[in-house]
């Protein structure tokens, strides 16, 4: 049985589409588990609706506490012998669940994680083909394993198309509970932002298979990914922090960063988080304190252990972005005026979110 777990919070709008597509599978042999994490809109009574029309669904309510809790209590109480996350904006194929399951039912050993593509809706009928890899894959040893670290790290490696999302997402994926229970595995409440991929990198560690399957049976809504946003917020330092202290974290725990290509990665998309917590929290014009306080704050914050900072200096090396390249130079140099300059008046021009 599969045990299907969808975190809900303020979706009344989008919700029913979701569940809809689920009770709609091919494949019958699944609980759906809808957690409520306070919303105050309708989606509650969405919820609680849905219940009564499809046995198969249990509903729980709690306080707001943020998704990673969400999922995490959707896990505890998990019957299946597979767990699979779908976001309640989003919505899946008839034959979703019939083409992941049909991986774990394959001669030879079983896999740990079953992981599909996915349609990209950026708008209402208007969808793309956002493939992981170019082929089916099984990844087994390190070396395979391995592809999938780096797309992680760096959204853009291995995709053959323009790249919308990337295999580190929760959804579009069955994972073994055995494999989650055993390990320990959760979703880590105290992480704003990459929950998923945090949790995606201890699991594809704790796998012994892993297979891909090239075929978009998952869609993904991602109106909201098409505009960046530059507001200020006081607490960007944390979110991304403590992302990146996450990521430094799971590195601990192996030797994976021995391997160039996986280092290189490592320390291109750190430097990038770094350069962007430098510029949307300490220069941005709307951070109310005296500028000598910024600069003492950013060699503060540059003494973490997770920041790739020696001696006060960003490596340069292997950067292959210009634009950040440039901006770690100014800041090994001092020049924070001229990147203040840069950050504020040339916001827009200015993007670290990109893998490349």
């Amino acid at each position: 049985m599969i045990s299907v777990i969808v975190p809900v919070f303020n979706k009344e709008k989008c919700l029913k589409r979701c569940i809809d597509s689920i009770t709609a599978q091919t494949y019958t042999d699944f609980e759906m588990i809808l957690v409520d994490d306070g919303s105050t809109d309708a989606s509650l009574a969405v919820c609680n609706e849905m219940a009564l029309k499809y046995p198969s669904i249990t509903v729980i309510h709690q306080e707001n506490q943020g998704v990673s809790v969400a999922r995490n209590k959707g896990m505890e109480i998990a019957k299946g012998e597979w767990l699979a996350f779908i976001d309640p904006d989003d919505y899946v194929e008839r034959d979703y669940l019939e083409t992941l399951m049909k991986e774990t039912d394959t001669k030879g050993k079983r896999p740990d994680i079953v992981a599909c593509c996915c349609k990209v809706e950026l708008k209402e009928g208007m969808q793309v083909t956002n493939y992981f890899f170019d082929n089916n894959y099984r990844f087994t040893t390190f070396a395979e394993k391995k592809k999938i670290i780096l797309q992680i790290l760096n959204s853009t490696y291995g995709q053959p198309c323009k790249t919308y999302t990337a295999i580190g997402v929760p959804w579009g994926k069955l994972y073994r509970a055995e494999l989650l229970r055993k390990n320990h595995l959760r979703f880590l409440p105290e992480l704003k932002r990459a929950q998923d991929n945090i949790f995606n990198l201890y699991a594809v560690q704790a796998a012994g298979e892993i297979r891909y399957v090239n075929e978009p049976k998952y869609i993904y809504r991602a109106e909201h990914i098409l505009q960046f946003d530059y507001q200020y917020r006081a607490d960007y330092d944390v979110i991304f922090g403590s992302w990146m202290k996450a990521r430094y974290d799971f590195f601990q725990t192996n030797s994976w960063l021995e391997d160039s290509d996986i280092r290189k990665s490592y320390m291109q998309v750190s430097i990038r988080n770094t350069c962007k917590i430098i510029s949307k929290k300490y220069l941005n014009r709307a951070y109310k304190t005296a500028f000598r306080n910024r600069i003492r704050e950013i060699n503060n914050f540059c003494k973490n252990d997770y920041v790739p900072c020696i001696n006060g200096r960003i490596p340069t090396q292997d950067l292959e972005n210009r634009k950040i390249r440039l901006f770690v130079w100014l800041f090994n140099h001092n020049q924070y005026q001229f990147l203040y300059f840069l950050v504020n008046i040339l916001r827009k021009k200015i993007k670290f979110d990109k893998g490349r």
